[in-house]
């Protein structure tokens, strides 16, 4: 059976957002059901870098629980560093997600 994972995007298209798809894009379909979760109220112009093979949700914040309740993935994924708490909090409610984050590396000058 295959793992269903869910890649939490903004609408907004920056380096982040189009590393997630780019991420998403490497994963096996044999073994994984991909989707994206664009989180807010519009869909923006991330949506013409998700191809046309991969299934994309508007999700408003007030409701990642609900989608998450419906959705029942396996995993999440978010690279959003000011939502991450967000997500993490949903899917400690809904519960069995496992929930994988992207951290910004921290550099110091030499």
């Amino acid at each position: 059976m295959k793992k269903k994972i869910i890649f939490f995007l903004s609408p907004e298209v920056t380096g982040a957002e189009r590393v997630t798809v780019t991420l998403a894009k490497q994963l096996n379909l044999e073994e994984y059901d991909v989707s994206f979760a664009i989180l807010g109220n519009t869909f923006g112009d991330i949506i013409y870098y998700i191809p046309n093979l991969y299934q994309y949700n508007l999700v408003p914040l007030l409701r990642i629980d609900d989608y998450l309740k419906k959705e029942q993935p396996d995993e999440v994924f978010c690279s959003l560093i000011h939502l991450n708490g967000e997500v993490l909090e949903s899917a400690r409610r809904v519960g069995n997600i496992r929930v994988v984050f992207r951290k910004k590396k921290n550099h110091k000058n030499l």
